[in-house]
């Protein structure tokens, strides 16, 4: 591809460097207002914009946050090219989407956030899900059991303050507040042995028609899986199997903080 002769002014942004051939700084500004006004990008970085006869090429590599699936990268890939395209009209755009480097994962920082609010002696469950251009909060907030509902709903609210304030596209937050418990264990800290021992006590009045046939766990970005194979009368119905699956994956995910249990079911 040859393109007209180069003519480059560069601006340094906190993204990176854009480059911009034989094109107004105009048509500059608008490629910058459409990839801002896209919500869910951070940032962007090697912006390229350059002219070949009546034709505009735009290049860009745009940061995302990482609760972003890729199903939904791509939409928001797909509708920015089409934004630019319809503000510079004869344009071929191509977008290049990364995840956002930061210190830490979201879902780790709504937990520090939450952690730092005072009176707040723990976090668990906490989920950062992104959908339609809006991301959604959800976490589980332990504080003293002797706290009236007034005071525990105030620290909910310093909370959610907390979120909204330092985490960008946040849509809504849910805060579900429990009383402490000193029986609820670090999942990643507990010893194996004593996760199989809760396991086995929390399926016995499924005996009749569950059985484990083998017990997987480990331990990941200090968080612990529990991966269970169980065998079902060949009479109950997958409906019924998967209300106790569940049961059992709620009942044992109880005893543990930080704590993923999934139930795998076949045919006995």
């Amino acid at each position: 591809m040859l393109f007209d002769e180069l003519v480059v002014f560069s601006v340094r942004a906190s993204s990176g460097m854009e480059l911009s051939d034989t094109i107004s700084k105009d048509v500059a500004d608008k490629v910058r207002k459409e990839i801002f006004d896209t919500r869910g990008v951070s940032n962007y970085e090697d912006l390229k914009i350059r002219k070949a006869g009546n034709k505009i090429f735009v290049r860009a590599t745009v940061h995302v946050p990482d609760y972003i699936s890729l199903e939904e990268a791509h939409d928001l890939t797909s509708k920015m090219e089409e934004n630019i395209k319809n503000a510079l009209e004869n344009a071929e755009v191509s977008i290049h989407i990364e995840p956002r480097e930061t210190e830490m994962p979201t879902e780790k920082l709504v937990e520090k956030l939450a952690l730092e609010v005072t009176g707040v002696k723990d976090t668990h469950k906490t989920s950062a899900v992104y959908s339609d251009g809006k991301l959604y909060i959800t976490l589980h907030a332990t504080v003293d059991p002797k706290l009236s509902v007034q005071e525990t709903h105030e620290i909910a609210k310093r909370i959610e303050n907390e979120i909204v304030g330092s985490v960008p596209d946040v849509e809504n937050v849910t805060v579900h507040m429990e009383p402490f418990s000193a029986k609820l264990q670090k999942g990643a800290a507990v010893d194996e042995e004593e996760v199989k021992e809760i396991i086995h006590r929390t399926t016995e009045a499924y005996e009749q028609v569950f059985r484990i046939k083998k017990i997987v766990t480990y331990v990941a970005d200090k968080r612990r899986y529990v991966n269970i194979d169980a065998s079902f009368t060949k009479q109950i119905t997958i409906e019924d199997a998967h209300k106790i699956a569940s049961q059992i994956e709620e009942n044992i995910e109880e005893h543990f903080a930080d704590t993923t249990v999934t139930v795998h079911m076949e045919p006995e």
